[in-house]
């Protein structure tokens, strides 16, 4: 048998205990990487919805496209969309919307601000349209306004605006706001007779020109602030037209639409049911509106504050279709101020019909199968529109 030296079995035993330690060492390393990876997976961070732009300079006929980013996949899956608004759409115009983006283009120089509201929660876009002075308006006014030699109109594109004098009381009109322009063509004889005319498009009877060619707007061109559209037209002696586009707005629409906003910003909230925003709406036109006898228009309705039962009842319906609810107005001698509403999958009477001085109470009905037949049928109404 071969002697081992006392300091050779120490030195065995050392490097044992250290290999031990370094197995020891080795397993516990390799416990910690299997931890980290199927324990510690990293967790991304959740971004923050901002628009692409807060602020944008534009020209006169750029485009711009604008996106809510920061929604997440699961949101993505939703039917969710961003309801997206414009308060002067004659300074800038929607030319094309996607379920969280918007592309607008802008129609003349000023200031406006676009705003999504997705989940309640408002994100706004301040845009700015400057005059172009360079090659790209001399295109756009060659496009727009067809020139015969040296002679051309003083303006290619022109928007008026219509307020009706019994309005006035109510609607102070904005500056720059006009209801006629004065077309003038250079480039002609002095003594040249020019035939003036109106292009049809849509609701193009709201314009008028007279001989001269002063265009104006002689009746109230929308119910709301889309614009009409169209162009006036100058015939020259030799047969050639000169063209301009016209754009007409209606102020009383304007302020209508500006009601309905603020109705929905002050009033309704993203986590109220379908009955709270009616009920909500039948009190607003209870508290905030008098019955005023014989006056059945629900626009001057909401702009003057009163009006009869024939306004209350499509004041109604129009409010609830702001809020994303159905509605129609009944008509007839038994539905005075009645309108239908379908709220949370149930059919509901809203009446605000009664001839009293403000509050003018509302009621509430919710409708049987058989009561829901006799009103479609004596107010002629298809229940198909509710599905």
């Amino acid at each position: 048998m071969m002697y081992e030296p006392v300091w050779f079995k120490e030195r065995k035993a050392i490097d044992m205990r250290t290999n031990e330690s370094k197995k020891t060492v080795c397993l516990a390393f390799t416990a910690i990487l299997i931890v980290m990876m199927f324990v510690s997976v990293p967790v991304e961070a959740k971004a923050a919805k901002r628009l692409t732009e807060k602020s944008k300079s534009l020209s006169v006929g750029q485009e711009f496209k604008l996106k809510i980013k920061g929604i997440s996949k699961k949101e993505k899956k939703s039917k969710r969309k961003v309801s997206w608004r414009i308060f002067d759409k004659s300074v800038v115009v929607f030319k094309g919307k996607t379920k969280y983006g918007v592309t607008v283009r802008a129609r003349k120089a000023g200031a406006v601000k676009v705003t999504g509201v997705y989940k309640g929660k408002k994100y706004s876009c301040r845009i700015k349209v400057v005059r172009n002075d360079g090659g790209s308006e001399e295109k756009s006014e060659e496009k727009n306004c067809a020139q015969s030699g040296r002679a051309k109109l003083n303006a290619s594109e022109v928007d008026l605006y219509y307020l009706a004098d019994v309005d006035r009381k109510y609607i102070t009109q904005q500056s720059g706001h006009v209801s006629s322009f004065q077309f003038t063509v250079s480039g002609v004889a002095k003594d040249e007779v020019i035939k003036w005319s109106i292009e049809t498009g849509k609701n193009a009877n709201c314009f008028h020109v007279t001989d001269n060619g002063n265009v104006s707007l002689s009746m109230d061109p929308s119910n709301f602030d889309e614009a009409c559209d169209a162009a006036v037209i100058a015939k020259l002696a030799d047969g050639k037209k000169l063209k301009a586009v016209l754009h007409g707005y209606s102020e009383r629409g304007m302020a209508v639409k500006k009601v309905f906003e603020d109705f929905k910003n002050d009033y309704i909230t993203s986590d109220m049911t379908q009955y709270e925003k009616m009920e909500t709406i039948a009190r607003y036109v209870e508290q905030e509106y008098d019955y005023v006898l014989y006056q059945s228009d629900w626009r001057y309705m909401v702009i003057s504050g009163g009006g009869d039962c024939f306004s209350s009842r499509y004041f109604v319906k129009y409010l609830c279709e702001a809020v994303g609810i159905k509605a129609l107005a009944c008509i007839g001698e038994d539905y005075d101020g009645n309108t239908l509403v379908k709220a949370d999958g149930k059919m509901y009477i809203v009446v605000t019909g009664f001839n009293e001085s403000q509050p003018r109470r509302y009621m509430i009905m919710e409708l049987t199968d058989q009561a829901l037949q006799n009103v479609a049928k004596g107010s002629r109404i298809d229940l198909s529109y509710f599905e």
